[in-house]
């Protein structure tokens, strides 16, 4: 809810500003399915990751498997995220709308599942290894021929999740990494919003960049 709703808000305003008219799709969050969307896909794909998930763990067998083999259960939703990504024809593959679905984003929750869970040295080897197979595997497949590399950050940072047990930081940073963390979803909500009302008050975003960032940082903390 505490996603959702805000997200729907947003997406409503955003449409009556740039458009007019509020497409029920875009509203409803699985415009994704359908084509591009306007901006918040990734709310939509989360959305959708949570509706499924609350489905799946409604079953008690699978609550228990949960809590008894949460890594297994990692490794098994890894799989099934393969195998939606090679049921789809290769030559469909590298087309940018494909990302935005969320059989495509499935491995990303699946791998940051097993990361959580990885508390043994041998966990941390096979998500590793997991990691940077889906990592090769998606870069290969759909970001190489459009020049991305999103696939190339999501594996660094889930090395350093493995790998770098501690961070240090002094005190200021650290709250400030806080207060960032929990302010991320309205930090990424806010992004249009942002853009669109700098752009209204004449600020010159192209050649100032940094302060479109801080601008959108500051309001998603508020």
């Amino acid at each position: 809810i505490r996603i959702l709703i805000p997200a729907t808000i947003l997406t409503a305003a955003l449409q009556i500003e740039l458009s007019g008219r509020i497409q029920l799709d875009e509203l409803l969050l699985y415009s994704n399915f359908i084509g591009l969307t306007s901006g918040y896909w990734f709310i939509q794909v989360l959305v959708q990751f949570l509706f499924l998930m609350a489905l799946l763990f409604w079953f008690a067998p699978v609550r228990r498997f949960a809590a008894e083999r949460a890594f297994d259960l990692g490794i098994i939703l890894l799989g099934f995220s393969a195998l939606l990504m090679l049921s789809a024809p290769f030559d469909s593959i590298p087309d940018q709308r494909n990302w935005h679905l969320t059989q495509f984003r499935l491995w990303q929750f699946a791998i940051g599942w097993c990361i959580y869970f990885s508390d043994t040295p041998h966990r941390r080897i096979v998500a590793t290894y997991a990691l940077c197979i889906f990592v090769v595997f998606e870069y290969w497949l759909v970001e190489r021929s459009l020049g991305a590399g999103y696939a190339v950050v999501t594996g660094a940072l889930g090395l350093i999740l493995l790998h770098v047990p501690r961070i240090f930081l002094v005190k200021p940073l650290q709250h400030l990494a806080y207060a960032m963390a929990g302010a991320s979803l309205f930090i990424y909500l806010m992004q249009l919003p942002v853009a669109i009302s700098v752009a209204y008050l004449g600020f010159p975003v192209k050649e100032m960049p940094a302060l479109h960032v801080v601008s959108i940082l500051v309001v998603g903390y508020l």
